[in-house]
């Protein structure tokens, strides 16, 4: 497994930092569940958003987890990887 640290340092955004995204409708979208069975791509897309968007942002390891996650409070957006073991993100 390749180091965290290492590849969030090597990360750069080509994009200006934004406030939170609003839909057609005027609502805003702040609270974000990213799902991927990739924990270092995880940790290194919820403190993007989080720091340079401002989203609250939580994560799942698994579909399992996600759906526990969603049980238990609403989220505005959830970004899914597709290819994971057992379940698909769909």
């Amino acid at each position: 497994m390749a180091d965290c640290d290492s590849e969030m340092q090597q990360q750069q955004l080509s994009e200006q930092p934004t406030s939170l995204i609003q839909t057609s409708d005027n609502k805003k979208i702040g609270r974000i569940l990213l799902v991927d069975d990739d924990v270092c791509f995880l940790r290194i897309a919820a403190q993007i958003l989080a720091d340079e968007y401002g989203f609250e942002v939580q994560t799942a390891e698994s579909v399992d987890i996600a759906l526990q996650k969603i049980e238990k409070q609403p989220f505005d957006a959830i970004v899914s990887d597709y290819n994971m073991p057992q379940k698909t993100g769909l």
